[in-house]
């Protein structure tokens, strides 16, 4: 009985505390506006009696006493602000920290300083005042761009090729000169892998001649698709994407100038 008694005053009395400890929050979230608020309206002389002595901010540019703070303020322009993401909580009496993030349009020193950033203000009461005795900001990271952009479509330089007229006798010079031999050897194409990249030689025929005729090939994840895309750019037509065996697909426009830029894809050489 005298155990059924105690519980139910403790029950009435944490039931009266609870009111107190909201409301507490609440406060703290105005006071937080408030500082907003004053700076919005460039009424300075109020900011003062905002903080503690012993204040104290901690920025990306460094620590700013209380003088530091306040003088700064003359240099800022706020014209409008939102809180969300608000966390109030108190870790000792006296005691009260404020999380959230906001947006602010403004400027600072003539800078636009419009954005989104993370904001913690530490607050104590003295005299029956919370007085805010820290604050630290951060940035929110930008989110990263979803938009593909037409260099993600490349992985690099792929190919130099070579156009000779006697590719067996080719064959047998390049692969003593870089001292490796061909993995893919064919009558229309002789490959060697040079360290992860592809030199290649072919017949001089047709409209390719022997001698500073080479052909930088840049690697795609889809060689049709990037041709497609340089011809809707103003590139006009040099070789249509053909497989020329093993997987590989290449393919070649030209530029304005008459430039040939090469286009492959091969399953090799695959990043």
């Amino acid at each position: 009985m005298f155990e059924t008694r105690i519980s139910v005053v403790v029950l009435i009395v944490l039931a009266s505390l609870a009111p107190v400890f909201a409301q507490s929050g609440e406060e703290i979230i105005r006071r937080e506006r408030y500082f907003y608020d004053q700076l919005k309206a460039k009424n300075l002389e109020a900011l003062p009696e905002i903080f503690d002595e012993n204040f104290n901010g901690v920025f990306s540019g460094g620590v700013l006493t209380k003088a530091d703070e306040v003088e700064g303020f003359r240099q800022a322009v706020l014209d409008d602000y939102r809180f969300s993401e608000i966390t109030v909580r108190f870790p000792d009496r006296g005691v009260a920290i404020i999380i959230y993030r906001a947006f602010i349009k403004g400027s600072y020193n003539g800078k636009d300083i419009t954005g989104d950033s993370y904001h913690t203000s530490t607050y104590v009461r003295k005299d029956g005042a919370w007085l805010m005795t820290l604050h630290t900001e951060a940035a929110v990271p930008a989110a990263p761009s979803t938009e593909k952009k037409m260099s993600d479509e490349f992985i690099g330089i792929a190919t130099a090729a070579y156009f000779v007229p006697d590719i067996e006798k080719a064959k047998a010079w390049y692969a003593k000169a870089f001292g490796t031999e061909p993995y893919f050897d064919e009558p229309f194409y002789v490959g060697f892998n040079i360290n992860g990249y592809e030199l290649g030689i072919q017949p001089a025929e047709g409209t390719r001649v022997a001698g500073n005729s080479q052909i930088t090939y840049w690697a795609v994840p889809d060689c049709a698709a990037a041709y497609n895309r340089f011809i809707e750019r103003g590139a006009s037509k040099h070789e249509e994407p053909m497989e020329v065996g093993g997987g590989v697909v290449v393919a070649s426009v030209k530029d304005p100038w008459d430039n040939i830029i090469g286009l492959i894809y091969n399953p090799v050489f695959k990043k």
